[in-house]
């Protein structure tokens, strides 16, 4: 039987051990029993808060129960589930006395048994010096009554505890304590008996109650055949002995307590990555039902190689086996599962990291979007913090900051300086965020907010919002309701449609109907281009890419997978009746770039769900389409004219755009007009947002960027267009280091 992932328990059987106690339990126990029976040992087995001394113990028990002779009896004790007040000679000594008296009282009659019970007294006289010596060494005593009227003979002791001295009848209790003491260390030697006494958890005890352990076990229960296993942290315990004592030295202390111990051994190297990454796979397979992909487990077993150096115990792999538990089956569908290993592998081998990560993604998030700024001071602060974080590591390669750089957006280190809130390159964010990582805008909270109230949809919700787009006479009504739901969810840019989009994921999609997906490609191919106007009004302008194309992707996958020749006769009449123009004409660019027909950066294989012949069939139906008249009168009234003319080259023909901007520019009007429409959208720390016009935008459209500057200079004497070419040179200068104006 194995422990369930991320259980913490220790382990109870050898086919749960991982990390080979189970063969140092066995030469221990074998050890144990090569003792002499006369001869009286303590052994100390040391070893830090976690690192499985506990599961040495069990598989140590269950080995002596195992392989023990009828003389030697084994008793494990635990003074931490010990009741309050109870005296440790109580927990031990009691159990030896019933063991005493039970052997005493095989031998009896069934009369004589009878009266021992009436007469409610020992069988074994070594039993009741045990008991006389136990309440004399506790300070706790009671009349020799009081426990004989709990003794069944054969069957042991069952004890409600001591009274005072005052309620003690001295006159049974001659002898001294060391004469009890002697007379019980010959009993015992002579009867051939051996006690292993087990006694886990020192470490866990108040300083007063593990003196009082130590001072049993030299002092008060250390007979010949007395075999004593301690388990402790010594950091711990020589800090409490040096605190109740008041030595200077606790470990020394304890040297003269334990004179034979020694430490849990260190884990081979990588036992404990090893295990993180397979606790983790098999986490990972029990959610999903699947395997992980192969970047999955490559970035899988990079997290476990690098920070799974820091490990030290094997109750460290259970931590964080156990958070991942705890969270990912409910965020599964919104993280992406190796960023979640490796958070909370820092969380539990450097809290003060994962902290700093926390609060600089926060920071991050609305610093690259323009809505707050960070002084030199305050960024100071937060790279002298990550300094000291980092320092923690011992490990070389957890402590850079090109690794962390790697996986925390913004991070770069130049020259030996670190640089905070840097903007990644476009496609950076693009696949953080297809791929749901730690550093995207839309997924970063899900990694440290088991939920989040105030920026997270309520699930019933979005149940009925989906069910009702598979109504038909309820499209309308969603799409007021959608478009309304762009605005802000609090201080940041992101928007209740943003979240709406982001819970449209693979899984849930698969889950809906063929009118339910018809309902929602509806909305994508009819107000896409109104949803992108009001995030321009709201300052977002980052949409590289047909806003909720991933959205649509999984949309589509679903479809044809439900009935593929119908769905591809929709997909073909939304390409030619949709409204949402730039939008739908974003989305075939995007479609023919990822399924390798144009571009240089196509999907993989396994992620194209359409045909070679399927994907031109639907290009070369909107191509006719945007030669219509209709669409050609349309073009400037574009939002993104500059996107559209690209699209348009890949859907169309280099040929067929450049014979209508040569056309649309035989005017200055035009000319200035189409200028004005290729402008961008771009952002710095002095102007902030800006429009920008770039050259590399312009010349595969118009020609030399030196042509265009030309035409524009000549405009400075036509009163209507000055201005605005006036303007266009500012922008291009601005936009373009270098450019001679």
């Amino acid at each position: 039987m194995t422990n369930p992932i991320g259980n913490e328990n220790p382990v109870m059987e050898a086919g749960e051990d991982r990390y080979g106690y189970d063969e140092l339990a066995g030469g221990l126990a074998r050890r144990l029993l090569a003792l002499e029976k006369t001869s009286g040992t303590v052994i100390g087995i040391e070893g830090k808060w976690g690192s499985g001394k506990t599961s040495l113990l069990n598989l140590l028990l269950k080995h002596l129960d195992a392989e023990h002779d009828e003389d030697t009896h084994i008793l494990p004790v635990s003074p931490w589930l010990s009741p309050p007040g109870t005296p440790m000679t109580h927990s031990l000594l009691l159990p030896v006395a019933a063991i005493l008296d039970e052997l005493d009282s095989r031998s009896y009659s069934a009369l004589r048994k009878k009266l021992q019970w009436v007469r409610k007294i020992p069988a074994s006289p070594l039993a009741k010096s045990l008991l006389d010596y136990t309440q004399q060494a506790s300070g706790r005593l009671a009349p020799l009554a009081e426990f004989g009227g709990n003794f069944i003979p054969g069957l042991g002791i069952i004890s409600h505890g001591m009274e005072t001295v005052s309620k003690l009848d001295l006159s049974v209790h001659r002898d001294t304590t060391e004469q009890l003491r002697r007379r019980i260390e010959d009993g015992i030697s002579k009867s051939g008996l051996r006690f292993i006494v087990i006694i886990d958890d020192l470490d866990r005890l108040e300083p007063a109650q593990a003196v009082d352990v130590l001072r049993m076990v030299k002092a008060v229960a250390d007979f010949s055949g007395f075999h004593y296993i301690l388990c402790y942290d010594p950091g711990v315990l020589s800090h409490a002995v040096e605190q109740e004592l008041k030595v200077s030295d606790g470990r020394l202390f304890l040297q003269k307590i334990i004179p034979l111990s020694f430490s849990l051994p260190h884990h081979e190297s990588f036992d404990l990555q090893r295990e993180l990454l397979r606790g983790t796979l098999e986490l990972y397979e029990q959610i999903n039902n699947d395997i992980p992909s192969e970047a999955e487990h490559a970035d899988l077993h990079k997290a476990a190689l690098i920070y799974g150096q820091e490990l030290t115990t094997p109750r460290e792999v259970s931590l964080v086996l156990s958070a991942l538990a705890f969270r990912y089956a409910d965020i599964r569908d919104y993280v992406y599962f190796p960023d979640l290993c490796l958070l909370q592998l820092v969380r539990v081998t450097n809290p003060g990291l994962y902290d700093w990560i926390e609060k600089y993604l926060t920071k991050y998030f609305v610093s690259v979007s323009g809505e707050l700024s960070f002084t030199d001071a305050e960024q100071n602060r937060l790279k002298e913090e990550l300094k000291n974080n980092l320092a923690q590591y011992v490990s070389p390669e957890p402590g850079s900051l090109d690794e962390l750089g790697s996986w925390v957006p913004g991070i770069v280190e130049l020259a030996d300086e670190t640089y905070l809130f840097n903007r990644d390159a476009e496609v950076s964010n693009e696949s953080r965020l297809n791929h749901k990582r730690l550093g995207s805008t839309a997924y970063w909270r899900y990694y440290f907010a088991f939920s989040a109230p105030q920026n997270v949809l309520p699930p019933h919700m979005l149940d009925e919002l989906l069910f009702r787009f598979g109504i038909p006479e309820e499209w309308e009504i969603l799409a007021f309701e959608l478009l309304s739901s762009i605005r802000e969810i609090s201080l940041t840019q992101v928007t209740w449609y943003d979240h709406i989009l982001s819970r449209l994921t693979a899984r849930r999609t698969a889950t809906l109907s063929f009118k339910q997906c018809e309902g929602l490609l509806w909305f994508f191919f009819n107000f896409s281009d109104q949803v992108n106007e009001l995030l321009r009004a709201k300052g977002r302008y980052d949409s590289g890419n047909a806003t909720g194309l991933q959205e649509v992707c999984n949309l589509l996958i679903r479809i044809l997978s439900l009935h593929r020749q119908r769905g591809l006769w929709l997909l073909r009449k939304l390409f030619l009746e949709g409204d949402a123009r730039g939008w739908l004409a974003q989305c075939m660019r995007d479609l023919l770039w990822a399924h390798g027909i144009r571009g240089n950066r196509p999907w993989e294989k396994e992620e194209q769900f359409l045909s070679g012949t399927e994907v031109e069939g639907l290009r070369e139906a909107l191509a006719i389409r945007m030669s219509s008249k209709d669409m050609l009168n349309a073009i400037f009234s574009q939002q993104d004219l500059c996107g559209y003319l690209y699209s348009w080259r890949d859907i169309d023909s280099n040929d067929q755009v450049s014979v209508w901007i040569t056309q649309a520019t035989l005017s200055n009007d035009g000319f200035v007009n189409l200028l004005y429409g290729l402008r961008g959208y771009a952002w710095n720390s002095v102007i902030k947002n800006y429009r920008s016009l770039r050259a590399d935008n312009i010349e595969p459209l118009l020609g030399p960027i030196t042509s265009v500057i030309d035409r524009l200079k000549s405009l400075d004497t036509e009163p209507r267009l000055s201005a605005m070419s006036e303007d266009l040179l500012k922008a291009l200068q601005r936009s373009n280091r270098g450019l001679v104006i």
